[in-house]
């Protein structure tokens, strides 16, 4: 009886030597969570030709029902993607949600959960500080919407990783691509608000 428990034993402790270097690996080359420097990202109207409007791009609600991003035209969008399981993505929810208040008469700020169950997106948000989540329900200009299927976040938007956000300009074309956590200080999102409300109808270049 003690040889089979000593085997046992010698079993685990065998799993646990050779799983070790594999968790300190992933440990130490764990991406860290850092804010993109907005003022770096580039428009493509300083790489090419300007970009056409976005159409028929259609995306569902987590309460039900669809909606176009053609419904908000005139006004400037920001598409973020982004899960609750993604760190980064609930690093800067709360940081967005404060931005889209403080242009609530010209910003629309749409949020796209990758998530696969209606129960992981509610987990998620309840995370948030009460503040933000107020700010959440009580937003006239705060969208929530859901692609389980990635069909939009894939073929649409060509995004993998998250988080990702597109600044859509008032004319519907993309004016901003930005990789990672939006740096959302004053500074750099005035002059994003500034160039994307023109209706220059810039693209963006990805910045990683």
């Amino acid at each position: 009886m003690h040889r089979k428990y000593n085997i046992i034993a010698v079993i685990i402790l065998v799993g646990v030597l050779l799983a070790t270097p594999l968790l300190i690996e992933r440990f130490l080359t764990a991406p860290s969570i850092t804010k993109v420097p907005v003022e770096t990202v580039k428009t493509i109207s300083e790489q090419g030709p300007q970009g056409d409007a976005i159409k028929d791009v259609r995306l569902s609600l987590l309460e039900g029902g669809q909606a176009a991003l053609e419904d908000y035209r005139g006004r400037i969008v920001f598409v973020n993607f982004w899960a609750s399981w993604c760190a980064p993505c609930l690093v800067e929810f709360p940081d967005l949600v404060a931005l889209a208040e403080k242009h609530a008469d010209d910003m629309t700020l749409i949020f796209v959960s990758n998530d696969l169950s209606r129960a992981a997106i509610d987990k998620g948000l309840a995370k948030f500080d009460d503040t933000t989540r107020t700010s959440l329900a009580d937003a006239g200009n705060i969208v929530m919407a859901w692609d389980k299927e990635m069909d939009v976040t894939n073929r649409v938007f060509g995004t993998y990783n998250l988080p990702e956000t597109y600044v859509i300009d008032r004319e519907g074309r993309l004016c901003r691509k930005i990789v990672g956590v939006v740096d959302t200080a004053a500074d750099k999102m005035d002059g994003i608000m500034a160039a994307c409300g023109g209706g220059d109808g810039a693209a963006a270049a990805e910045v990683k």
